[in-house]
């Protein structure tokens, strides 16, 4: 079945118009992100230096339990607090563009903001490699770029 030069301008016109002028949609490399949420929330922190040192609780000391209400106490206490010392490393993202793109996309044309879709493109990106990150650590002991994810945070 043949269309015809007016068919397919009204089917053109038609699709148009319903095509949202939002965001196109994005693949998320983690279907959800509530870990990178927790692990960031409120812990933004920003210092010079050549070096992070801090300490941090690795273990329990195991004074927690179920006990009967007339068994006796007992307290235990282990040093489980060790100090930490990393270099820092850093993430980094950009995004471009070319002006033809722009221009086919522009004015009444515009079927989407190409500079919003990149620069949210951009930004998924970049947490999904600081997300990726947070969950692994170094390849070996000459690894310079990437970081001491959490589970490079062991007790010895």
């Amino acid at each position: 079945m043949d269309i015809s030069l007016d068919q397919a301008i009204d089917i053109t016109n038609g699709t148009l118009q319903d095509i949202r002028k939002n965001s196109c949609p994005m693949t998320y490399l983690y279907s959800s992100y509530a870990l990178f949420n927790s692990f960031w929330k409120n812990r933004m922190k920003i210092e010079g230096g050549k070096n992070i040192e801090r300490y941090i609780t690795l273990g329990d000391e195991g004074n927690a339990g179920h006990k009967n209400r007339w068994a006796d106490d007992t307290h235990v206490v282990k040093n489980i607090t060790k100090k930490y010392n990393t270099d820092w490393r850093f993430a980094k993202g950009n995004f471009s563009y070319n002006w033809p793109e722009m221009d086919l996309n522009n004015g009444q044309a515009q079927i989407y903001d190409v500079l919003k879709l990149k620069y949210n493109n951009a930004l998924r990106e970049m947490v999904d490699e600081i997300y990726k990150a947070i969950l692994t650590t170094p390849t070996s002991s000459t690894d310079e770029l990437n970081p001491i994810g959490i589970p490079g945070y062991t007790q010895n």
